[in-house]
């Protein structure tokens, strides 16, 4: 049996004298040794060329006038439905190696932002843990994949973690709580909520609470939200609300409209003990599973390695799929490990806190997290937000996330049910990270200056300082300006000795001038496009007395001369509602106008 196969051009553009190569070849079976035989020839022009091609249910037939004629292709079969199909990923090998999948919610951050991905070493070489326990040591992020500190806790689900947390059987709200309820009645949700609880239940848990339009959880500092303050914030995006374990994992099922996110401190140190201990009101089922499931030994090796301090504070965090943390620092080291669900952190270094993220100031209700919005950046507010780049990270159930002091972590939850556990690490015998000198240094620069001149004042002074001008703006003869000159010396040396320090542990060798414009480009930094009033946090705010007020037109039922004189006729505008002034009288006349109603020149002649 022989199979030809003739490769012919019939595109319309061509032009009809021309020649096309082709290419006759005859198949297996054509010869004894089942070789095969390959000849080419010149095809003719176009116009004695005709193809056609007539399609049926198994083969496709070609119609020629040159070569042997009819040719039947080989039956087709039709696609397997047992070979895998193949498709297009938005995500590079690189990202689907590190974690990416097409399943997971889109990145709540500009693409932009994202540069590398954070170092991730296993434990299965010792090479790698040797290189993961540098990375630790230099204060660099490092993700640390399948590790057994809280590989015993895979079993943890929601339903798991009420069974293990209530002790006692609780009634939980089945229906939803509308939107007005949440934002102009708080106190009444929260009586609302613990008069659902049976009598003897345990201390509620504190429930961050956030529209799903926004989905964002940002916790409110309520000892600095006070009203009337500077920073104060009318109506925070995220709520507080007081609920159990299982009224939580009720409303984390059952609520649309919201979104509801637990994250409360579980496990506290006590003295200089190794081991945090759990909270007096956990279920004794929970304590048990906390001192037996985790993994305190590893977690001990790792300390002593990477010469961190004893472990201050454990926290559960869980939230819905698409909730996001937004950005926002910590001054201590935390160790976040993974016990169910994923996440996807982006990691943005501390050198860009003022040459980029804008952190909110000390004294604001928001303190911590960054002014700007990285999902969606108004680079015409915020323009430094431009050159920030940052590391991105995705975390699965057993892996454990190295998060340096004063790095903003910006995290998203990507599966319906996630469950992680933070753990707060002390100082310990570590050196301070490289680049977080001037954000540690505004803290207390911005709670000094407003010890003295009160918050609203901390980037006036500072800006004086920073120019060198606070000389003009100081009374020496006055106890208020010796005062003033004691601070702004102090600020200034903190600045040069801190910044010093710093550039020579970097290896910077800056002369003495280089070191006072540096000390002085970190201060005017500090203070641009921050230490302001931030109203666009209270812009879409209305009083709730006012909520369904409406703007109400009357009809100027006046005459023209009574919008002309209404002198004239003061008594019958004022019987209808309208305002006329009184008319000045300069001759008295008995019974009719009063000794008050006269000028005092007047009044006086008339007395007289």
């Amino acid at each position: 049996m022989q199979i030809v196969v003739v490769l012919m051009s019939a595109l319309e553009g061509w032009a009809g004298d021309i020649t096309r190569p082709t290419c006759s070849c005859r198949g297996l079976g054509a010869t004894p040794d089942n070789s095969m035989s390959v000849t080419s020839k010149i095809a003719m022009p176009r116009d004695h060329t005709q193809i056609s091609f007539a399609h049926t249910s198994s083969s496709l037939c070609v119609t020629t006038k040159r070569g042997k004629g009819k040719v039947l292709s080989r039956r087709s079969t039709g696609p397997s439905e047992n070979l895998p199909v193949l498709r297009l990923t938005s995500f590079s090998q690189e990202d689907i190696d590190q974690g990416e999948s097409d399943h997971y919610p889109h990145p709540r951050f500009a693409s932009r932002l994202k540069s590398a991905w954070v170092a991730c070493k296993g434990l299965d070489q010792v090479a790698s843990l040797h290189q993961a326990h540098a990375l630790m040591r230099a204060a660099s992020p490092v993700k640390l994949n399948k590790t057994p500190l809280v590989a015993k806790l895979s079993q943890w689900t929601l339903d798991h973690l009420v069974r293990a947390v209530c002790s006692t059987p609780i009634h939980i709200p089945t229906t939803e709580i509308s939107a007005s309820v949440l934002h102009r009645n708080q106190r009444h949700l929260t009586a609302m909520l613990i008069q659902s609880k049976q009598m003897g239940q345990e201390a509620s848990w504190g429930i961050l609470c956030s529209l799903q339009k926004h989905n964002a959880f940002i916790e409110t500092a309520t000892g600095k939200n006070i009203f009337g303050s500077y920073y104060h914030v009318r109506e925070p995006q995220t709520l507080k609300l007081s609920m159990t374990f299982g009224e939580y994992t009720q409303c984390a099922k059952q609520w649309s409209s919201k979104g509801i996110m637990f994250k409360n401190t579980i496990m506290k140190a006590n003295g200089q003990q190794q081991i945090p201990s759990p909270l007096p009101h956990l279920a004794s089922d929970l304590t048990q599973e906390l001192h037996d499931h985790i993994s305190w030994d590893w977690l001990q090796a790792l300390q002593k390695l990477a010469r961190f301090g004893s472990v201050d504070k454990v926290s559960l965090q869980s939230a819905g799929c698409d909730a996001l943390c937004p950005a926002q620092y910590q001054t201590h080291e935390r160790l976040l490990a993974q016990v169910t669900g994923s996440q996807r952190l982006l990691l943005i270094p501390a050198d860009y806190a003022f040459d980029g993220m804008y952190p909110y100031p000390v004294h604001h209700p928001y303190d911590g997290y960054t002014m700007v919005d990285l999902e969606h950046p108004d680079l015409a507010q915020w323009p430094k937000t431009a050159s920030v780049k940052g590391l991105c990270c995705i975390l699965k159930p057993g892996d454990v996330v190295y998060l340096p002091a004063y790095w903003f972590v910006h995290a998203q939850h990507l599966e319906e049910s996630n469950i992680s556990l933070m753990f707060h690490m002390g100082a310990g015998m570590r050196a301070r990270p490289p680049g977080c000198a001037p954000l540690q240094l505004s803290r207390h620069l911005e709670a000094r200056v407003a010890d003295l001149e009160g918050v609203s004042n901390v980037r006036h002074w500072l800006r004086l300082i920073g120019y060198c001008e606070e000389e003009e703006w100081i009374d020496l003869a006055t106890v208020k300006g010796y005062r003033r000159i004691v601070m702004c010396q102090e600020v200034r040396d903190g600045l040069i000795l801190n910044l010093t320090n710093a550039a020579a542990n970097a290896g910077e060798k800056e002369d003495e001038e280089d070191k006072m414009q540096d000390w002085q480009r970190v201060v005017i930094a500090m203070c641009e496009g921050r230490l302001l009033p931030t109203p666009w946090l209270n812009k879409d705010f209305r009083e709730p007395l006012y909520l369904t007020d409406t703007a109400v037109q009357l009809e100027d039922t006046r005459s023209a001369e009574e919008r002309k004189y209404p002198q004239l006729f003061r008594r019958k505008l004022k019987a209808e509602g309208w305002t006329a002034s009184e008319s000045e009288y300069t001759i008295p006349i008995p019974g009719y106008t009063s000794q008050s109603a006269l000028p005092g020149q007047q009044a006086e002649v008339w007395q007289a």
